[in-house]
Parts: structure tokens; C-alpha cells; sequence
């Protein structure tokens, strides 16, 4: 399991970000093993805190998105 990919955070990630700059997405999807480079790690904690680039669209792809996100203590 890796780690947030965000600075400043040691929590262990639950969902994998990129972006598809052609069409202004942003994506989150279900980890799936090995990681690309063109990828980043986040727990869900800032998955959830996560917004797009104003303009581009946000598609949670993950199969099971938290409810609520606890805060991290």
C-alpha cells in the first residue's frame, strides 16, 4: 500500500489521481497495483478535499467512495 501522494500527508492512500488534459478531466479511480508515473496516490481524506482546475470536470470513478470523510487525528 502506498502512502498520500500530497505533501504533508502520511496517511495511507485509497484512490488514484490523473488528468486527461485534452478534455479538462480531473479522475479519481480505485487503486489498481502497480503505479504510473502519470498517477498519484491519495488517501481519502484528500480525495475527498480534491477539486478540479476551474473549468475541468471531476469523475470519482471509485467503486465505493467514502460516505464521510473522519478527520485524520
Amino acid at each position: 500500500m502506498e502512502l498520500c501522494s500530497k505533501p504533508g500527508c502520511s496517511r495511507p492512500g485509497a484512490a488514484e489521481l490523473s488528468y486527461d488534459y485534452a478534455r479538462r478531466t480531473a479522475r479519481l479511480d480505485d487503486p489498481t497495483g502497480p503505479r504510473s508515473p502519470h498517477r498519484w496516490v491519495l488517501c481519502p481524506a484528500c480525495a475527498g478535499r480534491l477539486r478540479p482546475p476551474r473549468g475541468w470536470v471531476l469523475l470519482d470513478r471509485r467503486i465505493h467512495p467514502p460516505l464521510f470523510i473522519l478527520p485524520w487525528r
